[in-house]
C-alpha cells in the first residue's frame, strides 16, 4: 500500500541522484494529518505491516490507537558534575552529536515477510479476527503454542537442577566416606527437592496430575534415612542411604521430565484450541436482522442474536437463523461445508465465505469444544477409571505397597536400616508422576484425535462406556443411508380384465394421501408427481398410522391407504397378486410402498435409497475394532438384507418401526452386551436413550442431554471412529499402566528379597517410563 500524496515517495527530479526539496518529501501524521518529516518524527510504529509516523508519543499515538493522551514524564535533569567528570572534561572535550544526514534510500513502504515481527508494535488488543474474504487463515498454518521453538522457562532449568543434585549426590559415594561429605550430600538432596518442589507449585494447577506433594516426598524420605543414619552413627548404612537418596531425586527428576515431554503436544494443543476460542462475538443489537448494528463483545449469553461475517471465527455456539455461508465447521478442519437455517455452527468454527446470523445456543465454557478444556467432569484424561485409578496409586496407595514389601523384608530377617531404605525405594517407584500421569496423557491423545475429527465426548464415564462397547447399531436413516430416497418405479396391479388404471393416477393418490406428510419417502414421492407434472388428489379424512402408512377418504367416498404389507393386512386387501414382484423389488434392496383404494391393490411404489459417503468404511471401522456391527431399519427383511450385503453386516433388525426401537435396542442389551447406537436426533431419540452409549450426529452445540459423544459432523465415519478410538486408546493406557506397574513391581520384589540393592527399585521403574514413553509417541503415528 502506498503513502498519501502527502507522504509520497519521493521522485527524482533533474539529474540522476537528485530529489525534490525536504519540505516536499514530509509525511502526515497518522492521527492529527500534520505534516512530518520521516526522520525526525516524534514517533514511529508500524500497524497492519505498515509504517505510521506520529509527531508525539503522548499525545498523537494514543488517539490513533484510542487511548486518552498521557502527559509526557518531567525532563531528567542531569546532577551536578563531579570533580572527576570535572577532571575528566578537562582532559577530553565531551562529544557532540553529529548532524544526520538523508538516507540514500527511501523509507520503505511496507514491512517484508522476512522482517522480525518483534518490530510491529502490537495493538492493546485485536479489534477483530477478519482476514480478506475469501482468504481463510487455514487451520493447519496455526502452529500451536509451543509446537515448534518452545520459550526458555524456568521450570526447566528447576528440572535440570533437581537431576544435577541427584546425580552428583550419587557420584560422591565414590570420595572418601566422611562425615561432613555426607552432610553435603544430604544438602545436595534438599536443594534438589527444594528445585522439584518450586517446579511443581510454579506450573499450572491440572486435574490429571498427582498432588504435588508426590513430586518431592519421597525425595525428603531418602535424605531423612540418610539423615538418621547419619546421626544415629551407623558408618555403613549413611553411604547407602545417601545414594539412594541420589538415586530417588534423580530417578525423581527424570520422571518430571518425561512427563513433561510427552505432555508438550496435548498443552500445545490445548493453549491453541484456546486462543482460537478466545475471540469476540458481533453481538446483533436492535431490530435482529442482517443489517442491523452489530458491537464487538465478549458477554454473548445464550437467547442473543450474533453476526458473522466471511473470514471471521465464531465466538459461540449458534444455530443459524439466517443467511448461509461456506464454514470450516470446527476447529482443525480444513474441508469447509455449507450450513444454512437451521444448522449448528460450533464456537471455533471459521466462516469461509458469506454472512450468517445466529441465535446463541451455548457460551462461555458451556461451548462444545470450550467445555473438554474447562469442565472437569467433561475430562476423560482426569476422571475415566483407569487414570484415576493410576493417580490415586501414585498418591494414596504407594506408602500402603511400600509398607507392604518393608513388612515381607524384616519378616526376611533383613536389618532396619535395610528395611527402611526398601520402603523409600518401594515408595519411589510407586509413587512417582509418572505412575500418576503418563496414562492420564494416553487418554488425552487420544482425546486430541477425536477432536481433530469433530468428535466430542461429553464425560469421562460416558467414554468409559465407549470404550468398553461390544455392539454398534446404526439406525439405517440418514446414517448409512441417505435418507433421500428417489422413486425409481411405478407399477399398475390389474386384477380385472380391462381395468383402465394408470400408473400416474397411483402416483397422484399416493401423492395426495401423503401430501401433509414430511417423511423422506413423502417428499421423494411429492417430488416425483411434481417432475411430471401430476396434481395430487383431493382425499379427505387423513389418519397416518405410526410407520405403517396412512389411510384417508377419496371423493368417491372409498376408503383410499398407503403403506406396508401390515397397513393393507390390517384394511384386509389382498397383496397376494403381487408378491412375487414385491419380493423381487425388496430383493434387489429398495423400499416398497403399497397403494390400495375401495379394498382393492392399486399399484406398487419402488423406492431406491442411496449408500452414504463413507458408509462401508464406517462399518469397517467398527468391524477392525472388533466391535459387531447391527443394522436396525424400518424396511423389509429382504431389503435390509440386500443392503446387510453392500455393508458386510450380518446381524440385522429388519422391520423396526420407530415407536418399537427403544425396546429393540433392550432386547439387545439383554443379551449381555454393551450397546452403542448412532442416529440423529429428533428422529432416533427412543433408540439413542435406550442406547449404554449414545453417538449423535451434527449435534455438537446443541443440549447434550445423556448422549455419550456429539459429532460436529453429519460423517458416519465419525461416528464410527468415535467408538474405535475410545476403544484403541483405552488399549494404549492398559499398556502404559502395564509398562509402568511391571518394572516397578519386579523392582520392588527384587529389593525386598535383598537380590539387589534398594536403588535398582526406581531404576526400573526409570525404564517402565521411558519405555511407556516410546509406546505414547507411536501412538498417532
Amino acid at each position: 500500500m502506498s503513502f498519501e500524496a502527502s507522504g509520497s515517495r519521493p521522485e527524482p527530479s533533474g539529474a540522476e541522484g537528485a530529489y525534490r526539496p525536504v519540505a516536499e518529501r514530509h509525511v502526515g501524521c497518522a492521527a492529527c494529518g500534520a505534516p512530518v518529516d520521516p526522520l525526525r518524527a516524534g514517533h514511529v510504529a508500524i500497524f497492519d505491516a505498515e509504517f505510521r509516523f506520529f509527531c508525539d508519543f503522548y499525545r498523537c499515538r494514543q488517539a490513533f490507537i484510542g487511548g486518552e493522551a498521557i502527559e509526557p514524564p518531567p525532563p531528567v535533569t542531569p546532577p551536578p558534575p563531579t570533580v572527576a567528570d570535572r577532571t575528566l572534561d578537562a582532559v577530553m572535550p565531551p562529544v557532540r552529536a553529529a548532524v544526520a544526514s538523508a538516507p540514500d534510500e527511501p523509507v520503505p513502504e511496507r514491512l517484508e515477510v522476512e522482517d522480525d515481527d518483534e518490530l510491529v508494535e502490537p495493538l492493546p488488543r485485536p479489534i477483530s479476527t477478519t482476514v480478506a474474504p475469501g482468504h481463510p487463515i487455514d487451520p493447519a498454518d496455526e502452529v500451536p503454542v509451543g509446537s515448534s521453538a518452545e520459550r526458555r522457562d524456568m521450570g526447566a532449568l528447576l528440572v535440570g537442577l533437581a537431576l544435577v543434585a541427584g546425580l552428583l549426590t550419587m557420584a560422591l559415594e565414590l570420595a572418601a566416606a566422611t562425615r561432613l561429605l555426607a552432610m553435603a550430600r544430604l544438602v545436595l538432596v534438599g536443594v534438589g527437592a527444594a528445585a522439584l518442589l518450586g517446579r511443581a507449585l510454579t506450573e499450572p494447577s491440572d486435574p490429571a496430575r498427582p498432588h504435588w506433594l508426590v513430586v518431592v516426598v519421597t525425595p525428603l524420605y531418602a535424605a531423612l534415612i540418610a539423615g538418621w543414619t547419619l546421626f544415629a552413627g551407623q558408618p555403613d548404612g549413611v553411604g547407602r542411604a545417601a545414594f539412594l537418596a541420589g538415586t530417588v531425586l534423580s530417578a525423581a527428576a527424570v520422571n518430571y521430565w518425561v512427563v513433561a515431554y510427552a505432555a508438550r503436544g496435548i498443552q500445545a494443543h490445548r493453549a491453541w484450541l484456546g486462543q482460537r476460542l478466545d475471540v469476540a462475538a458481533r453481538r446483533v443489537v436492535g431490530e435482529p436482522t442482517a443489517i442491523a448494528q452489530k458491537e464487538l463483545v465478549f458477554d454473548v449469553r445464550p437467547g442473543e442474536h450474533v453476526l458473522v461475517d466471511g473470514g471471521e471465527t465464531v465466538a459461540v455456539d449458534l444455530e443459524v437463523v439466517e443467511g448461509e455461508a461456506e464454514v470450516l465447521p470446527w476447529p482443525g478442519e480444513t474441508v469447509p461445508v455449507r450450513r444454512r437455517v437451521g444448522d449448528v455452527v460450533v464456537a471455533g468454527a471459521r466462516v469461509v465465505d458469506g454472512t450468517i446470523r445466529g441465535r446463541c445456543l451455548q457460551a462461555g465454557d458451556e461451548r462444545a469444544f470450550a467445555r473438554p478444556l474447562a469442565v472437569a467432569e467433561a475430562r476423560a484424561d482426569a476422571n475415566a477409571q483407569l487414570p484415576l485409578r493410576m493417580r490415586r496409586l501414585s498418591e494414596r496407595w504407594a506408602p500402603v505397597l511400600a509398607l507392604l514389601v518393608g513388612g515381607l523384608s524384616a519378616a526376611l530377617g533383613r536389618e532396619a536400616v535395610d528395611v527402611a531404605l526398601v520402603v523409600v525405594a518401594v515408595y519411589a517407584a510407586f509413587g512417582n508422576v509418572a505412575v500418576g500421569s503418563l496414562v492420564g496423557l494416553a487418554v488425552a491423545r487420544g482425546i486430541r484425535i477425536a477432536m481433530r475429527r469433530g468428535i466430542l465426548y461429553t464425560s469421562a464415564a460416558l467414554w468409559d462406556r465407549c470404550a468398553r462397547v461390544t455392539a454398534a447399531i446404526f439406525c439405517a436413516r440418514g446414517t448409512l443411508l441417505r435418507g433421500e430416497p428417489d422413486l425409481v418405479e411405478v407399477e399398475v396391479i390389474a386384477q380385472r380384465r380391462g381395468d383402465a388404471t394408470r400408473a400416474d393416477d397411483v402416483l397422484a393418490l399416493a401423492a395426495g394421501l401423503l401430501s401433509g406428510d414430511r417423511t423422506p419417502v413423502a417428499l421423494a414421492v411429492r417430488r416425483a408427481a411434481a417432475e411430471r407434472d401430476l396434481r395430487a388428489m383431493a382425499v379427505r379424512d387423513l389418519r397416518s398410522l405410526a410407520s405403517r402408512g396412512v389411510t384417508a377418504i377419496a371423493s368417491s367416498g372409498e376408503t383410499v391407504c398407503v403403506g406396508n404389507r401390515a397397513l393393507l393386512i390390517e384394511r384386509h386387501v389382498s397383496v397376494a397378486v403381487a408378491e412375487e414382484r414385491i419380493v423381487e423389488l425388496e430383493a434387489a434392496g429398495r423400499s416398497v410402498l403399497l397403494v390400495a383404494r375401495g379394498g382393492r391393490l392399486l399399484g406398487i411404489l419402488a423406492l431406491q435409497d442411496g449408500l452414504r459417503s463413507g458408509a462401508r468404511a464406517a462399518v469397517q471401522h467398527v468391524l477392525d475394532a472388533r466391535i459387531e456391527p447391527i443394522l436396525m431399519s424400518a424396511d423389509t427383511r429382504e431389503t435390509c438384507a440386500a443392503l446387510g450385503r453392500a455393508l458386510d453386516i450380518d446381524h440385522l433388525r429388519p422391520e423396526v418401526m420407530d415407536d418399537e426401537r427403544g425396546a429393540a435396542v433392550e432386547r439387545i442389551r439383554e443379551t449381555g452386551a454393551l450397546v452403542a447406537v448412532m442416529g440423529h436426533s429428533p428422529f432416533d431419540n427412543l433408540a439413542l436413550e435406550a442406547a449404554d452409549a449414545a453417538v449423535v450426529l451434527n449435534a455438537a452445540g446443541r443440549d447434550r442431554g445423556e448422549h455419550a459423544v456429539l459429532l460436529a459432523s453429519d460423517d458416519p465415519r465419525a461416528a464410527a471412529l468415535s467408538l474405535a478410538t475410545a476403544q484403541r486408546t483405552r488399549s494404549l493406557a492398559s499398556a502404559v499402566a502395564l509398562l509402568l506397574l511391571v518394572p516397578a513391581s519386579f523392582g520392588a520384589l527384587v529389593v525386598a528379597t535383598g537380590i539387589l540393592p534398594a536403588e535398582y527399585a526406581p531404576l526400573a521403574q526409570l525404564v517402565g517410563s521411558f519405555v511407556a514413553l516410546g509406546q505414547l509417541r507411536s501412538f498417532e503415528k
